[in-house]
């Protein structure tokens, strides 16, 4: 059997319409992901680097999580310790927002 395109997996999502990302492969300095442009289709160059568009997270869900397993690595979360964590973690966010956090 051969072995897959390196990007079989995003091929098939862009086949199904799912948005995909480019960036040029500089060694240490990539370029940022951009959307591919819908007017044609990639070419899947082996010197640029391809994924599947991301789904946006929400920063406290995303903080949270990183927070509970530090602190708890072998602990599920109940709803409510999950509701507060987030509402603790969007607190710090929004509080870094503003420049009201030290420098650590």
């Amino acid at each position: 059997m051969n072995k897959p395109h390196k990007y079989a997996e995003v091929i098939k999502a862009w086949a199904d319409g799912a948005t995909i990302q480019w960036r040029m492969n500089w060694g240490l300095n990539p370029t940022k992901w951009v959307d591919w442009c819908p007017t044609s289709g990639p070419g899947f160059d082996s010197s640029i680097i391809f994924r599947i568009k991301p789904e946006l997270k929400d920063p406290g869900i995303v903080c949270r999580d990183a927070f509970y397993r530090w602190i708890y690595p072998n602990h599920t979360p109940t709803s409510q310790q999950s509701l507060e964590w987030t509402a603790a973690a969007k607190a710090v966010i929004e509080a870094y927002k503003a420049g009201e956090l030290k420098d650590i």
